[in-house]
């Protein structure tokens, strides 16, 4: 969890916005 957006460090959309990790 981190950013809102929805893009893991991986580049893969998350399901929720507030499941991100590192959003570049």
């Amino acid at each position: 969890c981190g950013a809102v957006g929805g893009t893991r460090p991986l580049g893969i959309p998350e399901p929720r916005p507030d499941d991100n990790n590192l959003a570049a």
